[in-house]
This record gives C-alpha cells, sequence and structure tokens, in this order.
C-alpha cells in the first residue's frame, strides 16, 4: 500500500505536531494542496508540552496523520504501534498514521 492511500481516507484530518511556536510554524501549501484534491481535510500545526497525551488524542480522536518536528522526532518513538524501517535506521520520525487507533510511524523527506 502506498503512504498516500494510507492517508487519504475522507473525514479525517491530517496535521503537524510542532516543537517550535505554532505561529512560527505556517502550512499553506498543504491546506492548498488539501483543497485541490477536494478532500475533506484540515492541515493544522500545533505545539504541547504533554507529547504522551498528544499522541494519545491522536489516537482517541481519530486523528488520521500527523507530521512531526523537532524535538518530538526521537521521543515519540515508544508512543507508537509500528515502526517503518526508515524510522528504525535512523530512530527518528517525521509522520504517524492513525488506523483505527493503530499508529504506524514512517519518514517521507
Amino acid at each position: 500500500m502506498r503512504f498516500d492511500d494510507q492517508i487519504h481516507h475522507q473525514g479525517h484530518h491530517p496535521g503537524h505536531v510542532a516543537g517550535r511556536q505554532v505561529r512560527q510554524f505556517r502550512h499553506p501549501l498543504s491546506q492548498l494542496a488539501v483543497r485541490c484534491l477536494g478532500l475533506d481535510y484540515l492541515y493544522k500545526a500545533f505545539t504541547t508540552r504533554d507529547l504522551a497525551a498528544a499522541i494519545g488524542g491522536v489516537r482517541a480522536l481519530g486523528i488520521r496523520c500527523r507530521a512531526v518536528s523537532m524535538p518530538f522526532k526521537e521521543d515519540c518513538i515508544p508512543m507508537v504501534d509500528e515502526l517503518d524501517p526508515s524510522v528504525q535506521a535512523i530512530d527518528s520520525v517525521n509522520t504517524i498514521v492513525n488506523t483505527d487507533g493503530y499508529l504506524k510511524t514512517c519518514n517521507t523527506d
């Protein structure tokens, strides 16, 4: 299954767990791409002081996909269910995909 196929699930919302302040982190091109593809998604960046609660929120709220930035790329590894080989190779995550509460990580860059 392609990565795109994993996240394109109508009615679910991809977004970003930003390590820096949200006002410094904007994704206008991501939201534009979502609109151009006709997807019912909202791409929203946020930061947290409680990574475990944020990851729990991804599960509980059915948030389909999350991008992850520093300093959370390594710290989130023990909080997910499956590591892509790219994550295992570099001990770093930039994407979490939620499939019915099962969190799988990968790297897209």
